[in-house]
């Protein structure tokens, strides 16, 4: 898998559960796991800005990965609080 940093920006993180995703290239896909690995959230042909709303999950860790056509854009954890 590629994976391709600066296309991909995530903020604010920490996080009080809403924060934003912002990639260079539309249509991508994001998913959201929590620690054990478990999709808490997906969603197909994001823009190229996506507003994320977690507040409803439990604080801690979760890891964002952005992928488009099957190669990862960007991962990276983020901290809700």
């Amino acid at each position: 898998e590629q994976v391709l940093h600066n296309s991909v920006s995530i903020y604010p993180n920490p996080t009080d559960g809403e924060f934003a995703i912002k990639v260079a290239t539309d249509n991508c896909t994001i998913e959201i796991y929590n620690i054990i690995g478990e999709v808490i959230l997906k969603r197909s042909e994001a823009p190229l800005h996506s507003h994320i709303n977690l507040t409803n999950k439990v604080n801690g860790l979760y890891i964002v990965k952005v992928m488009h056509e099957g190669i990862l854009l960007g991962e990276q954890k983020i901290v809700k609080d």
